[in-house]
């Protein structure tokens, strides 16, 4: 009996043993793995971040870069509510993967009226092709990438490795940064958000995996569409693209759970030369009405124009809706 016993749990001891390793990730609780920051400016801007380093973190080694965007529906100023969607997925289906990668996640602060925005568009619906040349990189934007400065001087990132992602106003903001700042990135997953399609030729050598829900009407899939199209007419060959059938805004559930999601952005590396110090990269002043934290809940209006991308959706389809990056404000952000 006791041999039988023994033989089980042994059996048993095997099977545990052969599941992937994610599986086991469940356990991970994300709001302990990461440490709260504030990273300040010179011009006093204060951005929230949370940055997760590898349990075996050693300046002796370089790790993988991830930079990661919430959604609008996560704004606020307790650097919490960014995690809440998106990065416990990545830490539990990537097999191990994310997990030994700095992961950087900067909070959009909640405003009174709140018009903070990754991308200064005027409203989801019709900015999802929005002009970068018409709508300058916004004061928040600017911050998160004076912090990527910091992260590269002070951490030990692989420079050829560093990826970002981010889901709805977080899509918007990862197509915003890699047009701008196109030589910081090796890879890109957008997800349900808008870009400028006419910056695609900045873009179009870099791998970008982007997925957007063709039923969603926060963000018109139209906008990624157009994106995609353009860099497919340019000659790109390195551009995935996943349209989402019977799916509405809220795919980050099903997109970041994806293993071979990771086994792809893993695989990706760009060159990096001495020469490759891209740090001082806000040239504006960031100083804002924005740096005043204000938990006042904001006053959200819907858009009178819900034109879409080339009026391909119409009045009525867009909500304001409490899941993550689905606020959809009317009033756009003026800067000094």
């Amino acid at each position: 009996m006791k041999k039988r016993i023994i033989c089980l749990l042994t059996l048993l001891a095997m099977l545990l043993l052969s599941l992937p390793m994610h599986i086991y990730a469940n356990t991970v609780n994300v709001q302990e793995i990461f440490e709260k920051k504030v990273h300040v400016t010179e011009d006093g801007y204060k951005l929230n971040y949370r940055i997760y380093l590898p349990e075996d973190y050693s300046e002796e080694k370089e790790y993988p870069f991830i930079l990661f965007f919430q959604g609008a529906g996560l704004k606020g100023n307790d650097n919490e509510s960014q995690l809440n969607a998106g990065v416990q997925a990545m830490f539990t289906s990537s097999y191990g993967k994310v997990a030994q990668s700095i992961v950087v996640a900067p909070q959009c602060p909640l405003l009174n009226p709140d018009t903070a925005k990754w991308v200064d568009v005027p409203n989801w619906v019709d900015g999802c092709s929005y002009s970068t040349e018409l709508i300058p990189e916004s004061v928040h934007m600017r911050a998160v990438v004076d912090l990527l400065g910091d992260i590269k001087e002070n951490y030990s990132t692989d420079e050829s490795r560093w990826y970002v992602t981010g889901l709805s106003m977080g899509g918007f903001a990862t197509w915003d940064i890699i047009i701008r700042h196109p030589e910081m990135w090796a890879a890109a997953v957008p997800l349900c958000g808008g870009a400028d399609y006419r910056k695609a030729e900045l873009i179009k050598d870099m791998p970008i995996w982007t997925f957007h829900g063709l039923n969603d009407p926060t963000v018109p899939y139209q906008g990624t569409e157009k994106m995609v199209n353009t860099l497919k007419e340019l000659g790109s060959t390195k551009i995935k693209y996943n349209p989402m059938a019977n799916f509405g805004h809220n795919i980050w559930d099903a997109v970041y759970p994806t293993p071979t999601l990771y086994t792809w952005l893993f695989s990706q590396s760009r060159p990096v030369s001495d020469t490759d110090t891209d740090t001082n990269i806000a040239t504006e002043p960031i100083t804002d009405e924005a740096t005043v934290a204000d938990t006042t809940e904001p006053q959200l209006q819907l858009s009178t124009e819900n034109k879409g991308c080339g009026g391909a959706i119409g009045a009525g389809t867009v909500a304001v809706m409490a899941t993550a990056g689905a606020a959809v404000v009317a009033t756009r952000k003026k800067e000094d």
